[in-house]
């Protein structure tokens, strides 16, 4: 027979943690990545978001139209915010940005 301090300290069966893996819990998941997503941007005053294609590369007229208007907006004192993956949203980060060294900003990874 075990005691009740030894009940205590074993591993939990499966069927304790099985409702970590249902729809109410998958919710509450996703909820913390939102909250957690908008603390990380809470400081950001004034913000551009530049949707696009990812597929567009730095040959192609809109490639540059992104990365011209992200460069005037900068300018001007806009956060520039991407997904920071290729095409358009690539287009948007200067090569110092992509070195991971940003000209006079703050830069917030935060996966999707």
């Amino acid at each position: 027979m075990l005691t009740e301090d030894e009940k205590l300290l074993q591993s939990p069966e499966e069927e304790a943690t099985a409702f970590t893996r249902s729809d109410p819990w998958r919710v509450m998941r996703i909820t913390s990545e939102f909250v957690e997503g908008f603390d990380a941007l809470s400081d950001v005053q004034k913000g551009v978001t530049i949707f696009g294609s990812a597929r567009t590369g730095p040959d192609d007229e809109m490639y540059t139209a992104a990365r011209e208007t992200a460069r005037l907006l900068a300018e001007q004192g806009f956060a520039i915010l991407t997904g920071a993956w290729p095409g358009h949203h690539g287009s948007c980060q200067s090569r110092r940005q992509r070195r991971r060294r940003p000209l006079g900003g703050v830069q917030h990874r935060i996966a999707l």
